[in-house]
């Protein structure tokens, strides 16, 4: 019998969908996933090649833990308030300290989405907090960067490709996590005083055919998309 998913909150899923944050934070039970998670296991065996790769020709650091404070801004009607502030733990692929710069393995099936489109947000995200809770642990210093490197797990690609953020650009991306969780708190609030559920769709920010598709198997798809306060209802998996 599949057993309810333990679902926890890391810098790979704060780019993401907010109401999968939010369905986190308040302990939404996480559905069982119905396939083989395949694409994220060839992911994994390939980040962990490369990985290896960088700790014998850059005697680079790898699966490095991380813990970042990110400052939430105040609501905006909550004159004077203070940021809160949010922590959230992960571990980061491969940090060179010699060269001030940290680097995020990510496996995708072909590399021509990524080269037109630039990285998800949610890579972005994660990397940039990485990176700045690193310069926070004093790991790394001010004007660090971060690089995506995409391989293509297809194999029809031979090349990586690196895509590098400035320390400018890493803050940036910090910076709109705090609105984005931001904009979580405000819809639980709004919640918790009316019970209203409507704020918490304008949160949903992945399609049901992204959140029912065998690589993603959302676990608050259930949740999400087939619940009595959703306008969205289907007897089969949108594709």
């Amino acid at each position: 019998r599949p057993r309810a998913r333990r679902v926890t909150l890391g810098p790979s899923e704060l780019g993401g969908c907010r109401e999968y944050i939010r369905n986190v934070m308040v302990g939404t039970p996480g559905a069982p996933a119905d396939v083989w998670p395949g694409a994220a296991a060839v992911g994994t065996l390939v980040g962990e090649y490369v990985e290896r790769r960088a700790e014998e020709a850059f005697d680079a650091v790898t699966e490095q833990d991380v813990q970042t404070t990110i400052l939430i801004p105040p609501n905006v009607m909550d004159a004077g308030a203070q940021p809160e502030p949010f922590v959230v733990a992960g571990h980061a692929d491969i940090v060179e300290v010699e060269n001030n710069a940290v680097l995020d393995v990510k496996s995708k099936d072909g590399l021509e989405g990524v080269r037109e489109e630039g990285p998800s947000l949610e890579n972005a995200i994660q990397i940039s907090t990485y990176t700045v809770g690193l310069v926070q642990a004093g790991i790394l210093e001010p004007g660090a960067t971060a690089t995506l490197l995409y391989i293509d797990r297809s194999g029809r690609e031979q090349e990586a490709y690196a895509l590098t953020f400035s320390w400018d650009e890493i803050q940036e991306y910090v910076a709109e996590l705090g609105r984005r969780l931001r904009s979580v708190l405000d819809a639980q609030a709004a919640i918790d005083e009316t019970g209203d559920m409507e704020a918490a769709h304008n949160l949903r920010d992945k399609p049901p055919s992204y959140c029912f598709s065998e690589k993603v198997m959302c676990p608050f798809r259930e949740a999400c998309w087939k619940s009595p306060h959703s306008e969205w209802a289907p007897t089969a998996p949108e594709m």
